[in-house]
């Protein structure tokens, strides 16, 4: 690591750990969140890399499939994921996929206008801060106002249905059920995780997503500032625009964007947070990413053997290829 003093979430404690690890650290769920873009096969891959265990996490897929069909949601666009752990009955991870198609945009553009907009009254009116405390109610009031359609046609209520009816409706897909759900995810996906915990008490983990405070009162049903504040906590990146919209959640981590002449996508992306908290925190165990050194010019690690780190990654890259099915 390097010489900085550590992030306080470098490791997770109180209702964040992952069950069967002596440890859980923050890179975990910023794994779990980076791989709910990609296909199992991918996944199954670096989930036994990650955590050195062969299945200690199980892409679930066919159970989620299997739910949306069940609940009538199965041409829904919202992508997401469950990981098991096989080795702890009824624990898992729900990880939201980001932003990635347009339906994704008007999706962010509906939940978070409005709380950009009292933003801006915040910022350029003189005073704008005295009426802080009734922004939320302001919010809920135009959330009203719009169409029906409008108000039911998001991402998060799917999300929080999915959670419920596995946790609290007892769910079940060829003989596996599930009591204790985490919920993380990045960009749009971090924003939907922190409604998803705040709505269902599930701890959530959001990296560089939108906030909920504002329009808490908004969402279907409604979230208190207690419920965010004792469930929710998301990264907020360096000059990140995205995860300072919607007014900051109180368990807000802010970390170092270290390439400081990047636009704001540069510090948004979620695999340089992962980088930053690996040089940061240390690896802890965890394999040394190679694009941190080779795409975001983070310091090659120490190696312990006689091996360099530049043969390390071409041995992987072409293991990773011969091992992953496209």
């Amino acid at each position: 690591p390097q010489p900085d003093i550590s992030y306080p979430t470098c490791k997770l404690n109180k209702g964040y750990p992952i069950p069967g690890r002596n440890e859980t650290h923050i890179t975990d769920y910023n794994m779990l969140a980076a791989l709910s873009y990609e296909i199992t096969s991918v996944t199954d891959y670096v989930l036994d890399k990650w955590f050195q265990e062969k299945d200690f996490f199980v892409d679930e897929t066919p159970l989620v499939a299997q739910w949306k069909k069940d609940s009538g949601n199965a041409n829904t666009t919202i992508s997401f994921k469950l990981f098991s752990v096989p080795s702890q009955p009824g624990f898992g991870v729900v990880a939201i996929r980001g932003t990635e198609i347009t339906r994704d945009k008007l999706i962010n553009v509906q939940l978070y206008a409005s709380s950009v907009l009292m933003q801006a009254v915040n910022l350029f009116i003189p005073f704008g801060w005295i009426f802080g405390p009734i922004y939320p109610d302001l919010l809920s009031i135009t959330s009203w106002i719009g169409s029906e359609q409008l108000r039911n046609s998001n991402y998060y209520s799917i999300v929080t249905d999915f959670v419920n009816d596995l946790v609290k409706n007892n769910y079940t897909f060829e003989g596996k059920t599930f009591d204790t759900l985490r919920v993380t995810g990045v960009s749009l996906g971090g924003g939907l995780a922190m409604i998803v915990g705040a709505q269902t008490g599930a701890y959530a983990v959001g990296f560089a997503g939108p906030n909920p405070t504002l329009a808490r009162n908004t969402f279907t049903p409604a979230v208190s500032l207690q419920d965010i504040n004792e469930r929710v906590l998301n990264v907020v990146p360096d000059t990140d625009f995205v995860s300072r919209i919607g007014g900051e959640v109180r368990n807000a981590q802010h970390i170092t964007c270290r390439d400081y002449s990047a636009p704001y996508v540069g510090c948004h992306s979620f695999w340089k947070q992962l980088c930053e908290f690996m040089y940061s925190c240390g690896s802890e165990g965890r394999p040394i990413l190679c694009f941190c050194n080779q795409t975001y010019g983070f310091p090659e690690p120490i190696p312990k053997g006689n091996r360099n780190f530049a043969d390390a990654c071409s041995a992987e890259y072409n293991n990773f290829w011969q091992n992953v099915q496209q």
